[in-house]
């Protein structure tokens, strides 16, 4: 339940950049709309955001999930690809809090959850087994960290079911790039939905990764394996129409023959 009282104690004219400020990190543009926009009190219904490795896509939607919970007392589901994944969420939203100076406002963490004073809460789920811990789950905001690795049957069955008993249902999902196929990939490219806020970030415009360095992971890995991982590109697996190029690096050896 929310704690009103303590909601309106909180300094709503600080800017909710000011989580990664404080955490000493640099906000990129999409980070800087994205919380600008809650700031303003005029966030979009929808947020779809593919961006390229060390993009800080996780501590964007930690920040997200902190200042929602936190300043606005409101419940935020954020659906993981598996546990390891969800514990590691929850690290990193404590570790913004904290570094922001807001952990009074906070009870003690637990491994799957933050509770927020003013009565809102992130809670970390794990999608595997078709989403099952996220069925029944309520909410005001549902996120999904690492979107494309929830298949369809746990987002379409289990996660967006959530939105369904919320006032202003919101959903932010932040994500690598994948195959063309799948519910993200729809969503992402679906044209006729003006609502949601899509934004796609290459490697190329993140100004901590050395181009130089980039240059050689793109020398070491396939065109399409590249493109998914660096460029934020959807691709179709052009390489081989059976196995993901990656699958196949892993199992042949350099130098060694294939006897079948």
């Amino acid at each position: 339940m929310k704690n009103n009282t303590l909601i309106e104690q909180l300094d709503h004219s600080l800017n909710p950049l000011h989580i990664f400020e404080a955490n000493l990190l640099n906000p990129l543009s999409f980070q800087a709309s994205l919380m600008n926009l809650e700031w303003q009190g005029r966030p979009a219904p929808s947020w779809i955001v593919v961006a390229s490795r060390r993009a800080g896509k996780s501590f964007s939607l930690a920040g997200l999930c902190a200042f929602r919970a936190i300043y606005h007392g409101e419940d935020v589901i954020v659906a993981c690809p598996n546990e390891s994944h969800a514990r590691n969420f929850i690290r990193i939203c404590t570790q913004l809090i904290f570094g922001a100076k807001i952990g009074s406002y906070v009870k003690p963490p637990k491994v799957l959850e933050i509770e927020s004073k003013s009565g809102g809460r992130i809670l970390a789920v794990h999608m595997a087994r078709g989403g099952s811990a996220a069925r029944g789950l309520s909410g005001h905001i549902v996120c999904a960290e690492e979107a494309v690795l929830v298949d369809n049957e746990a987002a379409t069955e289990a996660l967006l079911p959530i939105l369904a008993s919320a006032s202003k249902p919101r959903f932010v999902a932040i994500s690598s790039a994948g195959k063309k196929s799948g519910w993200l990939y729809d969503w992402f490219n679906d044209e006729t939905d003006t609502e949601t806020i899509r934004i796609q970030l290459s490697a190329y415009d993140v100004p901590h990764i050395d181009p130089v360095w980039l240059e050689k992971q793109r020398a070491r890995m396939s065109p399409s394996a590249f493109a998914r991982e660096y460029l934020a590109e959807f691709t179709d697996y052009a390489e081989n129409p059976f196995i993901p190029p990656e699958t196949l690096d892993r199992v042949f050896v350099p130098g060694e023959s294939l006897h079948v």
